[in-house]
C-alpha cells in the first residue's frame, strides 16, 4: 500500500527531494572527495614539485560547498522552470535557503574564529 494519494503527488515528492538533495550531495561530495584524496596521498603532495596540484585540490575542496552547491541549486531551479517541474523548483529553493543558513551559521563564524584566535587556542 502506497502512502501517496496519486501518482502526481508521488512524482512531486520525489522531485522535491531530488531538488533539495542533489545540490547538497554534489557540493559536499566534491569537498569530501577532495579531502579524502588529500589525506590518502599526503606524502605524495609534500614534495615541492606537486605544489600546484595540491593548491588545485585544496581549491576544489573549498569550492564544493561554497560555490558548486549554490550554483547547482540555482541551475536546478532555473531548469525546473523551463521543464515545469514544481517539485524540483521548490526543493532547489529550499536548498538555496539551507546554503544561506550554512554560510551564516557555520562558515562565517568559523572564519571569524580562525582569523581572531589564530595561534591563541
Amino acid at each position: 500500500m502506497s502512502i501517496f494519494i496519486d501518482e502526481k503527488v508521488k512524482e512531486n515528492f520525489l522531485h522535491y527531494w531530488f531538488g533539495l538533495g542533489a545540490p547538497i550531495v554534489v557540493g559536499f561530495g566534491i569537498t569530501l572527495f577532495s579531502f579524502i584524496f588529500l589525506i590518502g596521498f599526503e606524502e605524495f603532495f609534500l614534495n615541492e614539485d606537486f605544489f600546484i596540484i595540491l593548491n588545485i585540490i585544496v581549491i576544489f575542496a573549498n569550492l564544493g560547498h561554497l560555490v558548486i552547491w549554490p550554483l547547482f541549486a540555482w541551475w536546478l531551479k532555473s531548469h525546473a522552470n523551463t521543464i515545469e517541474k514544481e517539485g524540483i523548483e521548490n526543493g532547489a529553493r529550499i536548498s538555496l535557503k539551507l546554503y544561506l543558513v550554512w554560510i551564516v551559521f557555520i562558515v562565517l563564524p568559523s572564519m571569524w574564529f580562525a582569523i581572531n584566535f589564530n595561534g591563541i587556542v
